[in-house]
């Protein structure tokens, strides 16, 4: 795996910085380029802000924030990277850009909330996560404060769907480029009167060992041809809370888009987008 292009959404919060800092990071190992993308309002809503705006100075005070703070980390890191301003909203510019630049992998940070209009980074999270060509990277502001309490590793959620074993492919090659471990997790669960409902104590070691063994097929089959370290855990309970719990120590939190498999139900789209709001590291949402 090789990053090509990263598209990193930029509106100067916290959020959107700490999204570039880790792109910065990424790409600076990697070599990738980056396209640092802020999707403006349409410019008649700000002729009616508090105080108005010419639309010609509007643009050019967000150009002048592109090239300068907001692009910092980039700076700092010697990355090659590309300024562009898009008359959409954040969501729309973000994808628009991704698609016209056949990106490898979109940055978000996980909150935003400037004066250069209604449509915030935190507020793009979920529209991104619905309709992106590639993988997306959702980065809590805080995520450098726990540098020096991490492990080396990747979690990853496993369920045996196509987005989950697109998610592990994922860590891995990740893994082999940063020389990370990579762990993988999954949940048991069983159904009471037609609704899911996690399982009794009497049920656990059986669910378990079932789900482990199958577990154990899928990372088998992934790991061939590669030398990074795989370990695995089997949880009984919301995974969604288990891989925010993991998060605490984790590198990186990687999660399928959605996911109905043979371990388990474990990565819907409604519990990828919960880890990828709450996980204390940066989550990365695979598509397949």
């Amino acid at each position: 795996m090789v990053y090509g292009r990263i598209i990193v959404g930029a509106d100067g919060s916290p959020g959107s910085l700490a999204a570039t800092g880790w792109a910065a990071q990424i790409a600076g190992t990697c070599g990738a380029e980056v396209a640092l993308v802020h999707g403006l309002a349409p410019l008649l809503e700000h002729m009616f802000s508090i105080p108005p705006l010419e639309s010609e100075v509007l643009v050019s005070l967000v150009k002048e924030e592109l090239a300068g703070p907001w692009s910092e980390p980039l700076r700092r890191a010697a990355v090659e990277y590309e300024p562009v301003l898009v008359e959409d909203s954040a969501a729309a510019a973000v994808l628009s850009v991704a698609r016209q630049k056949d990106a490898s992998l979109i940055v978000l940070g996980r909150h935003g909330h400037t004066r250069w209009g209604p449509h915030t980074m935190g507020g793009v999270v979920h529209k991104v996560l619905s309709d992106a060509i590639c993988p997306v990277v959702i980065v809590p502001t805080s995520w450098e404060d726990r540098a020096a309490d991490t492990s080396p590793d990747i979690v990853v959620g496993v369920d045996g769907s196509e987005s989950s074993l697109a998610a592990i492919d994922w860590a891995i090659r990740h893994a082999e480029i940063f020389g990370l471990g990579v762990r993988a997790v999954t949940g048991v669960f069983t159904q009471v009167n037609g609704e899911v409902a996690w399982l009794v104590p009497a049920d656990d070691e059986k669910a378990k060992v079932r789900a482990e063994e199958e577990l154990g097929r899928i990372l088998e089959k992934s790991a061939s041809g590669t030398d990074v370290d795989l370990a695995m855990r089997v949880a009984v309970g919301p995974v969604g809370a288990t891989l925010v719990e993991e998060s605490a120590t984790a590198e990186l939190i990687v999660v399928g888009s959605r996911g109905l498999g043979s371990v388990a139900a474990l990565l819907v789209g409604s519990t990828s987008h919960y880890v990828a709001t709450r996980a204390s590291c940066p989550a990365v949402v695979v598509t397949c």
